[in-house]
């Protein structure tokens, strides 16, 4: 099912996509999917892909909570976070965890969601800096993503 939804989202987008593996090297301008069995997060040392086989958090395996809370760690104020449909709570507690560090969290617009508890839970938090609907989505972490690059060549150029 996700080598399936691999190829939908290739198709739909100029970057690569690809389902993430353990000790994965993280490479600007590729989408890296979490395998539907595992815990997926990066290693703050090594900025490589981590996969867990940890039990279910917020009740499903795989979460966003433990992907979103190592980027925050990992990337500080260059991570984004993005909170789409879903069930549950899943996603608030890493949107709080990448704020903390510095970074930037969008959600889905809860109105135009199917299952709205995720969006809405993560916007419940308070750290939310955006929220859009679903058609809006891309360009709203287009511009996000451009804003950290431009931060970031500042950096490197101090």
């Amino acid at each position: 099912m996700l080598k399936g939804f691999t190829s939908t989202l290739q198709r739909e987008t100029k970057m690569i996509v690809c389902l993430g593996e353990e000790g994965m090297s993280l490479d600007p301008g590729v989408i890296y999917l979490a395998p539907g069995d595992r815990h997926m997060y990066v290693d703050p040392s090594s900025h490589k892909i981590k996969l867990s086989d940890a039990p279910p958090i917020n009740f499903v395996k795989l979460a966003a909570d433990p992907l979103f809370q190592s980027l925050g760690m990992s990337f500080g104020d260059q991570a984004l976070g993005v909170v789409l449909t879903g069930l549950g709570r899943d996603g608030a507690q890493g949107a709080l965890e990448i704020h903390k560090h510095g970074g930037k969290v969008l959600i889905q617009d809860p109105s135009t969601a199917v299952a709205p508890s995720m969006p809405t839970s993560a916007r419940d938090t308070g750290v939310v800096d955006g929220i859009e609907p679903l058609e809006r989505l891309g360009p709203a972490v287009a511009g996000v993503c451009a804003g950290l690059s431009y931060k970031l060549k500042r950096r490197v150029a101090s």
